[in-house]
């Protein structure tokens, strides 16, 4: 694994997410405290970044979509 930090950021990122409990948070990512849980992810509660993850998700349910942007096209020309 390249980035196990930044793995390990995205996983706390999408507990919070799917609303699992700051308990087994803390216990999934090792923390002392579940304060150092909260304190680090509840920026993942923000509206915005809720919204910012329902469309990553979208897109990586399309592997089309996916598929050409990595070869440099847009997703919109892709469905065209």
């Amino acid at each position: 694994m390249k980035n196990p930090k930044g793995f390990r950021k995205s996983c706390g990122t999408l507990l919070v997410h799917l609303k699992v409990h700051p308990r087994i948070i803390k216990a999934i990512l090792r923390h002392s405290r579940i304060a150092t849980s909260l304190d680090i992810y509840a920026e993942s509660l923000d509206p915005d970044v809720i919204a910012a993850i329902d469309q990553l998700d979208g897109l990586l349910r399309q592997p089309a979509t996916l598929r050409s942007l990595a070869t440099g096209r847009s997703g919109l020309e892709a469905r065209d």
